[in-house]
């Protein structure tokens, strides 16, 4: 389980920023050794109701000074009673803001350090203070799922990955590095990771086939070198053996 910059971790967190939800995964060190694919997710759940997601919703919601109010499931709920007393003028509210960062290079602005983005009210909003607010968020919540798990890591043993889409140019992976400074991660600590590139190196540790030996003791096999694969980008990352 190594990285860059000769930094072996005790823990690895990998966060996605998707177009409808947010997540993050983490694994130890030891577990990593003795099974890549024994990985811990969280689940997000509303605040009514019995379903869960592995991701929370892609909402953000800032107060009239631009401060972090709520993420996910409690902004929308936020949003909602803040709908219903007609106060939506003094809050800033954003949905789906992932892909404002591909828009914004394709309409030929700058964004390796800032740009703005336009809140559901019409109200421009500073694209990092969103991006490095819902980062913040994720780390701080995984922090304190370790905390009430009583996993004892240091932080500065934590190496953080960062999902991005195989589309986005330099600048918006500058922004993204950017960003992810902001929210407090050391850049020596933080890595960019295109998403096909993490699904194909997660398929080489998937246990695909059921063998029996001798001993009539079954073993589960990984995919053998040369196996060709196919990454199919839907919404999600799917994988299949060709």
């Amino acid at each position: 389980m190594m990285a860059q910059n000769d930094f072996t971790p005790q823990c690895v967190v990998a966060i996605d920023i998707g177009s409808d939800g947010c997540g993050y995964a983490f694994s130890m060190d030891y577990q990593f050794k003795t099974n890549p694919c024994d990985v811990h997710v969280h689940r997000w759940s509303p605040s009514t109701g019995s379903m869960t997601s592995l991701k929370a919703p892609s909402a953000i919601l800032f107060d009239s000074d631009k401060n972090f109010a709520a993420f996910g499931y409690d902004a929308q709920d936020r949003m909602d009673e803040i709908l219903s007393t007609g106060d939506q003028n003094n809050w800033y509210y954003v949905e789906r803001f992932k892909m404002a960062l591909y828009t914004a290079v394709e309409e030929g602005e700058d964004v390796r350090y800032d740009f703005s983005i336009r809140e559901k009210g019409g109200k421009e909003i500073s694209a990092k203070l969103l991006f490095s607010s819902c980062i913040k968020y994720l780390k701080e919540h995984f922090r304190k799922t370790i905390d009430d798990r009583q996993i004892g890591v240091q932080e500065d043993k934590i190496k953080w990955v960062i999902t991005v889409p195989a589309i986005w140019t330099d600048s918006c992976k500058q922004f993204m590095r950017e960003s992810a400074i902001e929210a407090g991660i050391p850049g020596n600590q933080f890595t960019l990771v295109f998403e096909p590139e993490a699904a194909s190196v997660c398929a080489r540790f998937l246990q695909v086939n059921k063998i029996e030996n001798e001993q009539h003791t079954i073993i589960l096999k990984t995919f053998q070198p040369g196996t060709k694969l196919l990454v199919v980008d839907a919404g999600g990352m799917i994988l299949c053996y060709i």
